[in-house]
């Protein structure tokens, strides 16, 4: 499963995609607990911030105030 740091920490105007990931990172644990009795693997990972079409649409201070943030100071790239 993809979630997000954003589910740890969301900003302002991400209330939605927040929860949402939240929800992925909360049920990993729970998940891999209640499945492993049947050896089936749960992973779950939480990529930092990556440049993607979405990101696109932020604005550029929301987008600046993101990378003062991320100790390699910039946005991750799929590449």
């Amino acid at each position: 499963m993809v979630g997000s740091v954003a589910g740890y920490e969301g900003q302002r105007g991400q209330v939605i995609y927040a929860a949402t990931k939240g929800a992925v990172n909360a049920m990993a644990v729970p998940m891999a607990r209640d499945l492993g009795k049947y050896k089936i693997r749960v992973m779950s990972i939480a990529p930092g911030v990556f440049h993607t079409p979405m990101s696109d649409m932020i604005q550029q201070k929301a987008v600046d105030h993101m990378i003062s943030q991320v100790p390699i100071g910039r946005l991750g790239r799929s590449e």
